[in-house]
């Protein structure tokens, strides 16, 4: 079981015009196998939140604590914001994804295997060798996100891993993501600002307020799993949606174009 304990956490950034908290006084305390979806508006903390747990930054304050069933580090599955940054040129579409069971040792021949079969499966039609400049901005979004799924790890991140998709694609991919992570069954924490998305595939969902403001309210989601694209219709769905619209226009977030 692994465990994702933020305890009195703040965090602020320092630049020319001075010092901005982002994230201040925020405690979260997550288990398997949740799926835990953040949302909030631009600038509120939620790519910073990701970076903590991940071990990129470091709090100003508090403490970060992971604990897994096993001896060694824990192992992370991310999905940055930045897939076309994230991604190694120089290597082709399979050598991306399978990048991860390169620095664990794992063999060419098993590394290409398993390339080949998340391909199948998420990109039919994109060969293994293919470089990745030749794909769009939706595909390279996706081998971004096989590339952290090829292992088994302790838990995952998400920033807006389907961003760069078409609505018919996001919900696909979306029930895949859910469908991997059922059987993986561990913690998942998935940034998005898509209201539909993000109820889909949450079981709670931690609403962020104002920039250093951090998690103001929790939503539990009760909609059965797996999830269907039925769903989106359902009383469920909608009851959570009004809630993550009426919290977001209450903090200014969504503005009537008629209001000042």
């Amino acid at each position: 079981m692994t465990r994702i304990f933020l305890d009195r956490v703040s965090k602020s950034f320092k630049s020319d015009d001075g010092t901005t908290s982002v994230l201040s006084d925020l405690t979260m305390d997550i288990s398997s196998p949740s799926f835990t979806v953040v949302i909030g508006p631009n600038g509120c903390g939620k790519t910073t939140l990701l970076s903590l747990i991940a071990g990129v930054e470091q709090s100003d304050s508090g403490s970060v604590a992971i604990t897994v069933d096993h001896p060694g580090r824990p192992q992370v599955g991310y999905v940055w914001q930045d897939y076309r940054a994230s991604l190694l040129p120089w290597l082709s579409v399979g050598e991306n994804i399978s990048y991860p069971l390169y620095l664990r040792g794992k063999g060419r021949r098993d590394r290409r295997s398993v390339a080949m079969k998340v391909l199948n499966e998420f990109l039919p039609g994109v060969g293994v060798n293919q470089p990745c400049y030749e794909l769009s901005g939706g595909q390279q979004q996706l081998v971004s996100l096989l590339r952290s799924i090829v292992t088994t790890p302790d838990f995952l991140l998400f920033d807006e891993p389907l961003s760069a998709l078409d609505q018919p694609s996001k919900w696909t991919i979306a029930f895949r993501i859910e469908r991997i992570w059922m059987d993986q069954q561990v913690p998942a924490i998935f940034v998005s600002h898509d209201i539909d998305e993000a109820i889909m595939l949450a079981d709670h969902i931690h609403l962020m307020g104002k920039r250093g403001g951090g998690i103001e309210r929790t939503l539990l989601n009760e909609l059965p799993r797996p999830r269907n694209v039925k769903m989106l219709t359902s009383n469920e769905h909608i009851r959570c949606r009004s809630e993550v619209i009426q919290f977001l226009t209450e903090r200014g977030a969504i503005r009537d174009s008629a209001t000042p």
